[in-house]
C-alpha cells in the first residue's frame, strides 16, 4: 500500500507541481508580463490526505516558488500519521507565455504545460500534454525567511542515544513547514523490535525575522526560538530561551 501511495504522490508531483517559482524581485533576469504574475510561492492542498489512511489533520500539499531571476523550486509535503510522512523538492528554472509554462531541470530536460489564471491569487496548472488534468494553486503570503523554511527538516541520532539499541537503532525528530503556515512537529524512534515510539503535534508557524520563529499550538499557546541557516539545506534550531541547538537537514 505504501509503495503504491508513493507512486501516486510521485505522479502528482511530476504532473502537477512542475511550476516552481520565489518572491525575490532583486534578480537580474528580465521577466515578461506573464512570468511576473507567477512570481511568488503557490500551494495546492489536499486535507485530509486522499489515501484515506490519516485523520482529519493529515495532508498532501504541493507547492512551487518562482523567483524574479527565473530560478524556481517545486516540492511537496505530506503527513498521514506520525510514522508516515514524506517530502521532496527540486530546483529548476522557469519561463512562461500567456498560456504555457516551461520548467527546465538541472540536466536540461524541459517540461511544458498550459496554465490559466482564475484570478490574481489562483491559477490552474495543467499537466504537460493534458488539457484536462490540472490542480488549482493558491498564492501564499510569505516573507523571504519563511520561503526558505518550507519543507520537511529532520534531526537524526544513530544509534539511539540511550545506548540500549544496536547499530540500527535511532532517534529522529522532524518538523514540516507548509506554504500556508500549517506545520507538524514529531519524532520517530526505534530502539529494539519491541521498543518503537512516535508522536506528532499540529501547529501553525511563522518566521518574523531572519533569526526568530514562532510555533503556535491549537490552543493559542506560543513557543518562540532562534534559528540560524548554515546553508540552504541545514539549519540550527535553538531550544526556547537556550543556547542549545540541533542541526536539522532538509529532506
Amino acid at each position: 500500500m505504501k509503495k503504491a501511495l508513493k507512486k501516486i504522490i510521485f505522479l502528482v508531483l511530476t504532473c502537477v507541481t512542475i511550476i516552481s517559482c520565489s518572491n525575490d524581485n532583486n534578480g537580474t533576469s528580465s521577466l515578461n508580463t506573464y512570468e511576473n504574475k507567477l512570481i511568488g510561492t503557490w500551494q495546492y492542498n489536499e486535507t485530509p490526505h486522499t489515501s484515506g489512511l490519516g485523520g482529519p489533520t493529515s495532508f498532501y500539499k504541493s507547492y512551487f516558488t518562482c523567483n524574479a531571476d527565473k530560478t524556481a523550486v517545486t516540492g511537496f509535503n505530506e503527513f498521514i500519521t506520525s510514522t508516515q510522512h514524506d517530502s521532496g523538492y527540486e530546483n529548476r528554472t522557469f519561463s512562461a507565455t500567456a498560456t504555457t509554462y516551461t520548467f527546465t531541470l538541472p540536466d536540461g530536460t524541459q517540461e511544458t504545460g498550459n496554465y490559466e489564471f482564475i484570478d490574481i491569487t489562483h491559477v490552474k496548472m495543467y499537466s504537460p500534454g493534458s488539457s484536462t488534468l490540472f490542480r488549482i494553486y493558491t498564492k501564499q503570503n510569505l516573507n523571504t525567511y519563511e520561503v526558505k523554511l518550507i519543507g520537511k527538516w529532520q534531526y537524526a541520532v544513530t544509534p539511539h542515544p540511550s545506548g540500549v539499541g544496536g547499530s540500527t537503532s535511532y532517534y529522529k525528530t522532524y518538523f514540516i513547514c507548509n506554504a500556508d503556515r500549517t506545520a507538524v512537529r514529531g519524532f520517530n524512534e526505534f530502539i529494539t523490535s519491541t521498543e518503537q515510539y512516535s508522536d506528532s503535534d499540529n501547529f501553525t508557524w511563522s518566521a518574523a525575522t531572519a533569526t526568530t520563529g514562532t510555533w503556535t499550538f491549537p490552543n493559542g499557546t506560543q513557543e518562540s526560538g532562534n534559528y540560524e541557516f548554515i546553508d540552504a539545506t541545514h539549519v540550527k534550531m535553538y531550544e526556547t530561551g537556550s543556547t542549545s541547538f540541533a542541526i536539522y537537514t532538509k529532506q
